[in-house]
């Protein structure tokens, strides 16, 4: 007895769909091209910054982008042939930029923590750097980590930046001044004016605030409150991407590239912690 033609059309049918099922277990990320390719064909890549001396530095009267960070990717796209086409973004909208696919990787010399990894990938870790704060120059106040819990202290910080996040984490009684900015010295500004106790930020604005404004203080500084590592920032589910990025750490380093950019933009032996050489 033969089949009719209906039914060995259904049977054809469904082994199709079956068939089209297996060859995608994983959704759009098996069909998904890495950025490595893209950069490949267009010869192009797109990248966000954060203004933030001395990683990313931007001159106010041309717009002209320079330092750490901005000059190491301009090494890789010279090794690599393509053109880096920047935008500029701000510490609390760089993930969602990523996710949406707006650009490729963030360049400012990002900080891997436990939250922006739920969302997003880091490349190795270029160099190490702490989370201080600044206070009046003529604070009484005993600081140490427990100070931070008084429930009169006002407590500035950057939406989206690392202080934030360790005063959501570790004081989570506090209801900090939140600045929408992606000028991390704003906060440091909130205890020059007076109008808050602290400002937590990442040590090396902390440092170059204080520097400049003499009527406040950094602290935090030999002991920071946090280590991060720096590094760029790219999303999550592209391997050849993020092996891309760390091979190119791995060459500019042993390249003596890195070192060229240490002596360049580290303006003194403490402002950050530098990878050690495993030929050192």
């Amino acid at each position: 007895m033969t089949k009719s033609k209906s039914s060995v059309a259904l049977t054809c049918a469904i082994v199709l769909v079956f068939s089209v099922s297996c060859q995608d277990p994983t959704s759009s990320k098996t069909i998904t091209k890495s950025v490595v390719d893209k950069v490949r064909v267009q010869k192009s890549l797109a990248a966000a910054y954060v203004v933030y001396p001395p990683f990313v530095i931007k001159d106010p009267s041309t717009g002209q982008l320079s330092g750490y960070f901005i000059e190491m990717m301009e090494e890789i796209s010279k090794y690599g042939d393509f053109k880096v086409n920047y935008e500029e973004a701000k510490w609390g909208t760089m993930v969602a930029g990523l996710e949406q696919n707006r650009y490729d990787v963030v360049v400012s010399g990002i900080f891997p923590t436990i939250p922006r990894a739920l969302s997003v990938t880091f490349a190795k870790p270029i160099m190490y750097v702490g989370l201080s704060a600044i206070v009046d120059a003529k604070s009484q106040i005993n600081w140490v980590t427990s100070a931070l819990s008084d429930p009169k202290l006002r407590i500035a910080v950057v939406n989206g930046e690392v202080g934030q996040e360790y005063v959501k984490r570790f004081l989570p009684a506090q209801k900090p001044i939140s600045l929408d900015t992606s000028d991390l010295s704003r906060a440091g500004l909130e205890v020059l004016q007076g109008r808050a106790d602290i400002a937590i930020a990442e040590s090396i604005t902390c440092v170059e605030f204080a520097q400049r404004n003499p009527k406040v203080k950094a602290i935090f500084t030999e002991i920071p409150l946090q280590v991060y590592g720096s590094t760029f920032m790219i999303r999550s589910g592209d391997p050849d991407w993020l092996a891309f990025l760390n091979t190119s750490i791995e060459f500019l380093e042993s390249s003596g590239v890195i070192d060229k950019l240490e002596s360049k933009y580290k303006s003194r032996p403490g402002l950050w912690l530098s990878r050690s050489k495993p030929w050192q």
